[in-house]
């Protein structure tokens, strides 16, 4: 489904496989309207949500811009997610994408759960958030890079290390380990 630029004052969850392409991701805004509830809700397996910003969760309240919760085969690329109590909640699932996204001024920029698998997340900005990104556990099948940036800095994400050296020297740009 391709959506036209403007404002949408909605909540949205999505319960069936289905592509929504925003027309541009500046202009093709979903706005929750500060509401106490998630934005965009994915709840079913392979969906796409592509060329969007979502915006207007509650700010106060345990609320995410866009949740993707226990779904398989999901492409979440190319948006801007801004203004929410969590930015982007990833609840579980395996062989999700989230790439290419601009995760900012939230008080959680992204959560992760133990329960994603094989997940790529791959060139996401996450800027100006409270705590850019929070996990309890994360499973090591996630491929997870330092094209990821957290306030400008690449994201490092190790799994499964042992005797490494984290310096300057070995890590000259770290930003977020």
């Amino acid at each position: 489904i391709f959506v036209r630029s403007g404002t949408y004052l909605e909540n949205i969850d999505i319960t069936k496989t289905i592509s929504l392409i925003g027309e541009n991701k500046r202009d093709t805004i979903i706005y929750g309207g500060e509401g106490y509830d998630t934005v965009v809700h994915i709840k079913a397996e392979y969906v796409s949500l592509t060329g969007f910003t979502v915006r207007g969760s509650h700010t106060d309240y345990y609320e995410a811009g866009l949740d993707v919760d226990f779904c398989d085969e999901c492409n979440v690329t190319d948006n801007i997610i801004s203004d929410n109590y969590v930015g982007v909640g990833l609840y579980g699932g395996s062989r999700n994408t989230f790439c290419r996204n601009t995760i900012v001024n939230s008080y959680l920029g992204v959560s992760l759960s133990p329960n994603l698998q094989y997940a790529t997340l791959k060139d996401n900005v996450l800027a100006n958030n409270t705590y850019d990104l929070v996990f309890a556990e994360v499973h090591s099948s996630n491929d997870i890079d330092a094209s990821n940036l957290v306030d400008g800095k690449p994201l490092y994400f190790l799994t499964n290390q042992k005797n490494i050296l984290i310096s300057p020297a070995t890590f000259p740009e770290i930003g977020f380990l």
